[in-house]
């Protein structure tokens, strides 16, 4: 049986999952009532997709007793270490266009 994974910033064990949208998520291995990601194992594809819940959903969710996970990402002490670039700003140019032949 492989090892858990684990968060290379604070250690935490996680689970790696595909969001809907196709970005990979960590998400925190333990179960946590208060949480609002549900995870879906699809038969044939071989990846966990996390569903974040919100509103009704994720009420019935709860008061079902569902298995609801958090992202790792709203509670990891080191999340600054993983986040991306800040966007361009709007005062940001564009690289010069490049013309071809004269």
């Amino acid at each position: 049986m492989p090892d858990t994974p684990t968060c290379d910033g604070c250690g935490a064990p996680l689970i790696w999952t595909v969001t809907p949208a196709g970005a990979r998520a960590p998400i925190n291995e333990g179960l946590d009532p208060n949480g609002n990601i549900l995870l879906i194992r699809p038969k044939g594809l071989g990846v966990i997709l996390a569903v974040t819940l919100s509103g009704a959903t994720l009420k019935g969710a709860q008061s079902r007793s569902l298995p609801l996970h958090t992202n790792h990402f709203s509670d990891c002490p080191q999340r600054d270490q993983f986040t991306s670039q800040p966007p361009a700003t709007e005062t940001s140019q564009p690289p010069p266009q490049q013309t071809v032949g004269s």
